[in-house]
């Protein structure tokens, strides 16, 4: 499989990881869906969803399909009210499409940026704590 997702135990914390095979637009929506299936029950708790791009290969336009596709909303998408998105990678696109994702078009949604795991966990534990 081109993708893991994960949840971190006993945090409210989920880890989707990509890989250089990723198809964009075939398996976004399966990302979708097993994050919605992680995330089942969880009503009122904010979710770090965490896409980590560092082993994926992706190209503009994949990344604007990819971005379509996880802002029409539904559940376990970044435009899930009960999601904190946060993407990381250490690419000026991967950064361009987390500030773009606050365009009207994309429903004004605030992804953060991290080049690196390491930062974005320490920002989540610092939110955790």
């Amino acid at each position: 499989m081109s993708f893991v997702v994960e949840q971190l135990p006993d945090k409210p914390v989920v880890i989707i990881r990509i890989t250089d095979s990723f198809d964009w637009e075939t398996e976004t929506p399966r990302i979708i869906e097993e994050v919605a299936s992680l995330m089942d029950g969880w009503t009122d708790r904010l979710i770090f969803r965490v896409t980590d791009f560092t082993q994926a290969e992706y190209k503009f336009g994949e990344v604007v399909q990819a971005l379509g596709a996880e802002t029409q909303g539904g559940p376990g998408s970044i435009a899930d009210p009960r999601v904190r998105p946060i993407y990381v990678g250490g690419d000026d696109l991967i950064q361009l499409a987390a500030q773009s994702t606050n365009q009207t078009q994309y429903g004004k949604i605030n992804v953060l940026y991290f080049a690196t795991m390491d930062e974005a966990m320490t920002y989540i534990e610092a939110v955790l704590s």
